[in-house]
């Protein structure tokens, strides 16, 4: 992802405080890679906890699908962020990720060290599993 995009990441997930952001990565999908152009901002409406669980709110996905018909450009993953933790996917992120089928997810750890943190992995499939990058944004 572009710094920018990275950027745009770790500053939401530090207003965010002690609650977890979340938001959807925007871009294009190659036949060898996938681009992404840049970040939108999603409301966490989990009904509780969270400070460790998001829930996007469907309302807005259904938006950004309508925009992303008009733009030509594709959801192509999700981010979210570990207030008080590592950027290290969760067991309960593991599950989670299969609900976004071959999606790219982002985690900010902001807890983890003295930098804030930021990792990248696929949704469980066939093809993928593995955490691709991270370090620090």
């Amino acid at each position: 992802a572009p710094q920018s995009v990275r950027r745009a990441i770790v500053e939401h997930a530090r207003e965010g405080g002690d609650l977890e952001v979340c938001g959807f990565l925007v871009g294009q999908r190659g036949k060898e890679a996938v681009v992404v152009a840049r970040s939108v901002r999603a409301s966490n409406v989990a009904a509780e906890g969270r400070a460790e669980r998001f829930t996007v709110d469907p309302r807005e996905i259904l938006r950004l699908q309508e925009d992303l018909e008009r733009s030509g450009e594709e959801l192509v993953g999700v981010y979210h962020s570990h207030p008080r933790g590592r950027a290290e996917p969760s067991a309960l992120d593991l599950r989670n990720a299969s609900l976004w089928p071959c999606m790219l997810h982002a985690i900010v750890g902001l807890g983890g060290s003295a930098e804030d943190e930021l990792s990248f992995y696929w949704s469980p499939s066939e093809r993928a599993g593995l955490v691709l990058c991270s370090g620090p944004p």
